[in-house]
């Protein structure tokens, strides 16, 4: 079956290649600028994971959605079972359905790395207002299959299975962004139909929003629920702290074992943001993790709420407007509360055990984030935040433990997404 499949993909990687060609035959006024860039990871089983990146894209008019073109393809120096990896990404407009800022495009997907593999296509559709890109609308649908082929890149194996997943995603999101309110809106659905009888569905539903107070004050809040099907497999259910271990393989730094210390996660120091984010339990979950019980929910909510107030180094960074275009620091006070409803779900030595009720949890104390911008291989903006944030109170802290206690994480991402 994996041989199968391995032959197909194969297939596709070229695939997009051979459209580039024919596009540029059929109009020699268009050029289809083709970018290649050296990357580099690392990871405890790779070793260094060494290749090249390839960016494409049509000359033109890229409200249309000209053609467009992201391929990876890496070498593991450590030349494990499975030593070439790779990623794509092509994109060709529907013209058709297109407009002046209204664009539609159809996507192939394709994915073999660090253990994972995933396999589909994509529709998207997006509605822009006049010519503010921070202004628009998406669509976008999903339809693919994806496994994780071998766990030896988990650093916690027990939160995957091991079964392919055919899927079909529906996301529909809403982005404002401005200097005195922005306001982040996304609502999605999962479906399995399953292979054998495991068919799940699953929906998400998140709302940020920031708002200007005047004077370097800013009052941010996110709210948050997932609601699952009985049958939904553990990598896509939520721990109290951090994104499902499904949305851990999106994240360069989560991708595999080894890229970020081992000892740093097994520790709880680290939190990738998303899902309920209630940052003060990433102990907590981590230590569940290690002793074999990881507390997964399918059904959760939540909320996050910082109020951004000034500082001496943000006040220093906004008199230089060069550095401060790629480099903003800022300090916080935050709160993060949820729990679950409905069930809740508890693996256990390898037996996932059903018990019904509620639990909640909720934290609360300062913070600070260290924002980088800077511009990806495609031109386009993209920032990294770096946060280190003090959950001074906890409302269930480890059973001995005082409720108000010094504790500290780094976090990775923001968890309301707006500087």
């Amino acid at each position: 079956m994996r041989k199968k499949y391995s032959i197909i993909l194969s297939v596709l990687v070229f695939l997009p290649l051979l459209f580039v060609r024919q596009a540029s035959a059929q109009n020699a006024n268009s050029t289809y600028d083709v970018r290649f860039f050296p990357d580099i990871w690392f990871n405890s089983v790779d070793a260094a994971r060494a290749g090249v990146d390839v960016r494409g894209r049509q000359a033109g008019n890229a409200v249309l959605g000209y053609h467009r073109l992201s391929l990876g393809v890496w070498l593991a120096t450590r030349f494990p079972k499975n030593p070439v990896s790779y990623y794509l990404d092509f994109t060709e407009p529907i013209d058709a359905w297109s407009d002046f800022n209204a664009e539609s495009s159809i996507g192939l997907i394709s994915e073999y790395r660090a253990g994972y593999t995933q396999h589909g296509v994509e529709l998207s559709k997006r509605w822009q207002s006049g010519f503010d890109e921070d202004k628009y609308e998406l669509l976008h649908i999903k339809l693919y299959g994806e496994e994780l082929y071998t766990s030896s890149y988990e650093l916690f194996p027990g939160l995957w299975d091991s079964d392919w997943h055919f899927l079909a995603d529906l996301d529909f999101s809403v982005h404002r962004i401005s200097e005195l309110h922005s306001t982040y809106f996304d609502v999605a659905t999962k479906v399995s139909p399953g292979v054998s009888g495991n068919g799940f569905v699953q929906g998400t539903l998140e709302l940020a929003q920031k708002f200007s107070l005047g004077s370097g004050f800013h009052w941010n809040y996110r709210l948050f629920g997932a609601l699952s099907s009985s049958e939904t497999p553990i990598q896509y259910q939520y721990l109290y702290s951090m994104a499902s271990p499904h949305d851990w393989k999106s994240n360069p730094f989560m991708r595999g074992r080894g890229t970020i210390p081992p000892v740093w996660m097994r520790e709880g120091w680290i939190q990738y943001s998303g899902g309920p984010a209630i940052r003060g339990y990433v102990n907590q979950d981590i230590q569940n993790l290690k002793s074999g019980t990881p507390y997964l929910m399918r059904n959760i909510a939540s909320v996050n709420t910082k109020l951004t107030y000034p500082n001496p180094i943000s006040h220093l960074l906004s008199k230089h407007s060069f550095i401060n275009n790629f480099l903003s620091f800022r300090s916080y006070l935050f709160a993060d509360a949820g729990g679950t409803f409905k069930e809740k779900k508890v693996m256990k030595a390898g037996d996932v055990l059903v018990s019904d009720g509620r639990d909640f949890r909720a934290d609360a104390g300062p913070g600070f984030a260290l924002s980088i911008t800077f511009p990806d291989n495609e031109g386009r903006t993209k920032t990294i935040t770096f946060r280190y944030d003090v959950p001074l109170w906890l409302s269930d802290p480890t059973e001995g433990s005082n409720p108000f206690k010094y504790r500290n994480v780094f976090g990775l991402n923001a968890i309301i997404p707006f500087k």
